[in-house]
């Protein structure tokens, strides 16, 4: 077995984007828009089901759906006062304190509302996506391994759960994981993404490139995915190189790569993690001062290149900045 090449960092960097829905290079927590659909993520998914006709839980579910988040709170915890075994109201003050940015209240709701109800799927669901924001995956695994106890065919549960497996490295369940996940839908864009992911980690370069392309095919403005296989493009041809012992640049597999740099900044001219990513690209083409250009300009956005990278570009160019 060849000496592994590629250690998994640069992949896993923008992976992030799956949970935090931020650009690549932004590390910052911001779980808006993945609450705010949490509740039709999965077919078929539903509430506990003892919503009533009016009263102070449906203006605040209104005003939640509505996107006014503090209103629907402010709704909702009058829901509570009135009554406070409703499982429903704790759910969606919950959504609607983590979709405001209080994640730690927003899992404290979602635990009430387990409570009340035990079998509140949707409750697990997103308690595990509000874990994962918190960086505690241990507890989202949980959550999601018992969404699936509940709901073998909850798509979603094994989407996140391949993902919490493959930034942990454990590869064989990831790729079970998110398999099983395309048997069940086999048009989930951010399925693919996240098993070309765990292939990149293992080198195997060929099939994750396979894999953003189909997660592209599904969905032609996924940034992340344009900017993943740019990066196995150029990675490709690094193992490559390195195999042959030789200075061999693969002209064709780099062009490749900075078409989809390019295509991701089209898409999202503010995302600085395209343009480090590009950086990357522009340094194992040995042009340095392109690198550095897309350095600086990511820096511009607010973005900042990892640490290892700079200390490599740095040694590579001769040059400080």
């Amino acid at each position: 077995m060849r000496k592994k090449i590629f250690s998994g960092t640069i992949f896993l960097l923008i992976i992030s984007c799956i949970i935090t829905q931020t650009g690549a290079g932004d590390d910052a927590a911001q779980p808006l828009q993945y609450l705010i659909e949490a509740e039709g993520l999965s077919k078929g998914s539903s509430v506990s089901g003892n919503t009533p006709p009016g009263g102070y839980l449906k203006q605040g579910i209104s005003y939640y759906r509505n996107h006014n988040f503090s209103q629907a709170i402010s709704e909702l915890s009058k829901a509570i006062k009135a009554n406070s075994r409703s499982a429903d109201a704790y759910f969606y003050r919950g959504l609607s304190y983590a979709a405001d940015g209080n994640v730690e209240q927003a899992v404290f709701d979602y635990n009430r509302a387990i409570n009340l109800n035990p079998k509140y799927l949707e409750a697990y669901y997103v308690r595990a996506l509000a874990y994962s924001v918190k960086h505690e995956m241990d507890k989202a695994a949980a959550d999601y391994s018992k969404v699936i106890e509940m709901d073998p065919k909850y798509v979603q549960a094994y989407i996140g759960r391949g993902f919490i497996n493959a930034v942990a490295g454990n590869t064989d369940k990831a790729i079970s994981d998110i398999n099983k996940a395309i048997e069940i839908d086999p048009k989930i864009a951010k399925a693919y993404f996240i098993r070309a992911v765990t292939f990149a980690n293992e080198d195997k370069m060929d099939q994750a490139i396979a894999d953003y392309s189909k997660a592209i095919e599904l969905n032609g403005k996924y940034v992340e995915a344009y900017i993943n296989r740019a990066l196995a493009y150029a990675y490709k041809s690094r193992i490559e190189q390195a195999e042959r012992g030789t200075p061999f640049i693969d002209k064709a597999a780099f062009e490749r790569a900075f078409a989809d740099c390019d295509k991701a900044i089209v898409l999202d001219p503010q995302n600085s993690g395209a343009y480090l990513a590009r950086a990357r690209v522009s340094m194992m083409k040995l042009d340095f001062d392109s690198a550095w250009s897309d350095v600086h300009r990511a820096e511009e956005m607010g973005g900042s290149a990892k640490q290892d990278f700079l200390t490599e570009l740095k040694k590579a160019s001769g040059r400080e900045r």
